[in-house]
């Protein structure tokens, strides 16, 4: 089995703290320099792992259950996830919606802290702003593919609360052009931009040069199909990818102007914190 949260194992990550805290500096020069507006900065965790991804699975949603869990299970590898963020879903020539995620507090055992955390991402104005962006890159995204007219937001941004974090959270809307097949949608769409940046070009360029490995499948995307042209899917983020004897485990967050980079490392950690436990590391010991 694989090893518990009660002996930590070490972990090796792909942008230690000092290399991430760097990358967090450069990216706000980009933003000074008026390279882009924000960009999501991504690490990710290496540990040995000889257990079952079944097994995996199931600890990961009784630790952190979430609306897009899934396993999947292919002959040179298997993914456990458990995201909590909506991608994309909708019905060709119909609706059609996507749900970004920006702005995260770790949640705290404390109710009133909780609380306190709650609130304190509620009211930030630098979480709010990150989320702006991204719904004005989605907006953009839909448009291309909608009805004129058709796109709107439901809501801007709504606190979320999971068992280990809160986040805020919006959904845009659209209807779906009577022409648009599910290529055409991908193009316009895919990657999502909760995990990109804006521009979204731009931002992926800057990424590819500050992150040292790829990202595989983190921050993809799962997709279900349906024969009367429904779909659905997640962004793969609270993700695990088991193979070779390995586990990896992404995590990151969207670097904006006024980011401080210790702040942006320390929420890159507590996003990977549920999955890190069951998998049995500490996110901050990774090097």
């Amino acid at each position: 089995p694989a090893p518990a949260a009660s002996a930590p194992v070490r972990a090796a990550t792909s942008l230690p703290r000092e290399r991430y805290l760097r990358s967090v500096d450069r990216i706000r020069n980009h933003i000074l320099e008026g390279d882009v507006y924000q960009a999501n900065l991504t690490q990710q965790f290496t540990v040995p792992f000889a257990g079952d991804a079944l097994d995996l699975y199931c600890r990961l949603t009784r630790k952190t259950p979430s609306p897009r869990s899934a396993l999947v299970g292919c002959s040179r590898f298997s993914m456990a996830s458990v995201s909590p963020e909506l991608f994309l879903e909708g019905a060709l020539d119909g609706p059609i919606r996507s749900c970004p995620i920006k702005g995260s507090r770790r949640r705290q055992d404390d109710p009133a802290a909780d609380r306190a955390a709650a609130e304190e991402l509620r009211g930030s104005e630098k979480d709010h702003a990150e989320l702006l962006m991204i719904v004005d890159l989605v907006r953009n995204d839909l448009g291309r593919i909608s009805v004129p007219g058709s796109i709107h937001v439901p809501e801007l941004a709504g606190l979320v609360s999971y068992p280990a974090i809160h986040h805020l959270v919006a959904t845009v809307a659209g209807r779906l052009e009577r022409s648009v097949d599910l290529p055409e949608i991908l193009a316009a769409t895919f990657p999502g931009g909760s995990i990109t940046g804006a521009p979204k070009e731009r931002a992926m360029e800057i990424l590819r040069e500050l992150e040292p490995v790829e990202r595989s499948f983190y921050t993809g995307s799962l997709f279900w199909f349906g024969d009367d042209g429904s779909f659905d899917s997640s962004i793969l983020i609270r993700s695990v990818v088991v193979a070779d004897g390995l586990a990896r485990l992404g995590a990151g967050g969207g670097i904006v102007a006024d980011s401080d980079a210790e702040a942006e490392w320390k929420e890159s950690n507590d996003k990977a914190r549920a999955p890190a436990e069951v998998l049995g590391f500490i996110p901050e010991e990774a090097e």
